[in-house]
């Protein structure tokens, strides 16, 4: 998977780090879905900018943690939007590293961009299977010792 990186908050990347853990994670998407792209921006913004983000598109005036924009058409699956302030709280009352959070997050938002949803119960079901079934996998994979964001 083919990573384009926009640091508009305070982030410290591992490029080697990232680029293994997404290649990994896609490679147990893929066991899932069809996609005719396998490129992604990622943009890591502050929390004042994300609930602009989430205002402006969303209707809902309070950050969140992730948004996805997909692409209309094939060039690049969309951009992920991460919130830096709400990764780093969820990582803590979920007690597990930046890094854990980043990589549910990451899940999260390349399913949307895949085309899942959880607006209706059924849908939920779904994707969360999908994300979570993935998620496990990494936690027990080489990729879950690999540190690739810090602030």
């Amino acid at each position: 998977m083919q990573a384009i990186v926009i640091e508009q908050a305070q982030v410290q990347l591992d490029e080697a780090a990232l680029q293994k853990s997404l290649d990994w994670i896609w490679q147990e998407v893929l066991k899932y879905e069809v996609s005719t792209s396998d490129e992604v921006t990622i943009v890591f913004v502050e929390k004042g900018r994300m609930q602009e983000l989430n205002r402006d598109y969303r209707g809902k005036d309070a950050p969140t943690d992730v948004l996805s924009f997909a692409n209309d058409d094939d060039s690049s699956l969309g951009d992920l939007v991460f919130c830096v302030e709400k990764m780093q709280q969820q990582a803590a009352s979920n007690q597990h590293s930046l890094h854990a959070e980043f990589i549910y997050l990451l899940l999260h938002g390349l399913l949307h961009l895949l085309g899942h949803d959880h607006e209706s119960a059924e849908e939920a079901k779904r994707m969360f299977a999908i994300q979570d079934a993935i998620y496990d996998s990494w936690r027990h994979s080489e990729c879950a010792s690999f540190d690739c964001i810090q602030i």
